[in-house]
């Protein structure tokens, strides 16, 4: 998320942030760049999209892609909202861990 945001916003501030929200993390990253069209923000979660198929930015368009499996992977979900030529805002929102596990890894790391 965040070389997508330098990459498609280049010589603009990043904003990053994490919020405690009840049972789940919000991670929050947040660019300045053009943004994205309301059309290509569910899209550029597949693989091989991009947004911007100009010379001028580089990648496969696999960043995202991989990005939405990890985050599915710990059972999270990640979105964009956008406003074109205002930027744009991911969100990935992971579950906690259970207090119970959370002990039993400390538990298990000072062995």
């Amino acid at each position: 998320l965040l070389s997508n945001a330098i990459r498609y916003a280049p010589n603009k501030p990043v904003h990053v942030s994490v919020t405690n929200a009840g049972s789940n993390v919000l991670l929050m990253v947040r660019d300045e760049g053009k943004g994205i069209a309301l059309e290509s923000r569910e899209r550029i979660f597949n693989r091989f999209e991009r947004v911007d198929a100009s010379r001028n930015v580089t990648g496969l368009g696999l960043g995202l892609y991989i990005c939405k499996e990890i985050v599915a992977a710990h059972r999270g979900t990640i979105h964009v909202e956008s406003t074109e030529s205002r930027g744009a805002l991911f969100i990935v929102c992971l579950p906690k861990l259970p207090e119970k596990l959370l002990e039993f890894r400390s538990r298990d790391a000072s062995v």
